[in-house]
């Protein structure tokens, strides 16, 4: 159960800089709550900021983050606490999934870390709470990477290979002949001993992303068995490696929207650095691609361009480890 200890605690660690501020607030919210916190059940358990193994950190963000009971500014000081000082602690389980990937590789967050989900809607008032969304796997509460994101991070680079001449603005057409060339001469950095052109790379994308190998002789795609198709898994924590470890922070965006206003920072909630993600796959062998030669191209992708929001000013990079990766 909570108490005022594991309260301040919490007012200790999270959010407050000045101590008369944490003092004040402490002692407001223990004159407006404090017979909900004696009298006993219900609402006192709501208060925990302990590490139940069986804590669900989306169950929290998103729907006790918005059950406020208590002092709202103090609650979500707590439901921040819980997120912040979550420290996985379970061994791994991958029995229901070890049939079905056939490849996999492990990759670590860089210095900032990783955003995943910010486009979500969370919003609340209070000063202290997270206004950005982030995404949560639905059963287990644990943050993960959704197969769709790195299917369209992977796929995104593919694109760079080509351009509708008639929607491209004259000025641009040069900006987008050299952005195609230098993306070709990445995928040849890659594929280092294969034939690689924009028709092969084509092809190497439709049989990736949409399943579908081509005709030559007939000058049309067609849809490949589901047997026969690239299969995409979410990227998880790699528990092994994460056990007992804080994965979760709080970091700060300053949008300027006037020059001559002080500007407002939003706080949002991010993976840390150092946390460890596995990826897994269900490749088969391709015209040009081998299982092998398709898993590194997605590894290298991944780490050279960055996963989720906010690559652009650093977030989402990832790196390996080449004893995990043996």
């Amino acid at each position: 159960m909570g108490d005022f200890n594991s309260i301040k605690e919490a007012f200790i660690k999270v959010g407050f800089d000045n101590p008369r501020m944490k003092e004040n607030r402490y002692k407001k919210f223990k004159k407006t709550n404090s017979k909900a916190i004696k009298g006993s059940k219900p609402n006192n358990s709501k208060l925990n900021t302990s590490n139940d193994d069986d804590m669900n950190l989306g169950y929290i963000f998103y729907k006790e983050y918005f059950n406020q009971n208590f002092n709202e500014d103090i609650f979500t000081i707590i439901n921040n606490y819980k997120l912040m000082n979550y420290k996985l602690n379970f061994q791994e389980s991958d029995e229901l999934i070890k049939g079905l990937t056939k490849q996999e590789f492990i990759l670590k967050t860089k210095y900032p870390g990783l955003i995943m989900g910010s486009g979500y809607s969370h919003g609340l008032k209070e000063d202290d709470a997270f206004k950005l969304g982030f995404y949560f796997d639905y059963t287990s509460g644990l943050p993960v990477i959704p197969a769709s994101t790195i299917k369209g991070t992977v796929r995104s680079i593919f694109k760079k290979l080509r351009y509708n001449r008639d929607d491209v603005p004259e000025e641009m057409i040069e900006y987008k002949e050299n952005m195609r060339e230098n993306a070709l001469e990445y995928f040849k950095d890659i594929l280092v001993g294969k034939e690689v052109n924009y028709d092969i790379l084509k092809e190497i994308e439709y049989e990736i992303f949409e399943g579908k190998d081509y005709d030559k002789e007939n000058d049309k795609y067609y849809n490949k068995p589901i047997c026969s198709r690239d299969i995409f898994f979410d990227a998880t924590l790699n528990l092994k490696e994460n056990n007992n470890k804080i994965i979760l922070a709080d970091d700060y965006i300053t949008p300027h929207k006037s020059p001559i206003k002080n500007p407002i920072p939003i706080k949002f909630l991010k993976i840390k650095p150092d946390v460890f993600f596995k990826f897994r796959f269900n490749l088969k062998k391709g015209k040009y691609l081998n299982k092998n030669d398709k898993k590194e191209l997605i590894q290298r992708i991944i780490m050279d361009f960055g996963i989720g929001a906010k690559t652009s000013v650093g977030y989402g990079f990832m790196e390996k480890e080449d004893n995990l990766n043996e």
